[in-house]
């Protein structure tokens, strides 16, 4: 699923909450990144939104991606908005392709 960069962060949604799962080529830095978002989101003030789900465990895609996610009860809107803030706060470069987020 990845691009030319090494890591992703992909987004879907449904009415209640947005899942940010994140692709990498190796678990650490899968589990490191959702962990890491999860921290950041459940840290922000709460804004009438539930707190965020643990990160899931790693999963291993038939590509050669790790992905681990994390279940957030925001729209979709504002999630773009969180996982934008997280990647400035941690001084990463990315492209976006649609609602996916690329770096590397």
């Amino acid at each position: 699923m990845p691009t030319q960069r090494n890591k992703l962060i992909a987004i879907t949604d449904d009415d209640e909450s947005t899942t940010v799962a994140f692709f990498a080529k190796d678990e650490q830095t899968a589990c490191r990144h959702a962990a890491s978002f999860y921290e950041a989101v459940f840290d922000l003030p709460n804004k009438g939104f539930g707190p965020p789900e643990q990160p899931d465990d790693v999963q291993f895609e038939d590509g050669g991606y790790c992905i681990s996610a994390v279940t957030i009860h925001y729209p979709k809107p504002v999630a773009l908005e969180v996982i934008h803030d997280w990647l400035a706060d941690n001084s990463i470069k990315f492209t976006e392709d649609g609602d996916d987020f690329c770096y590397a």
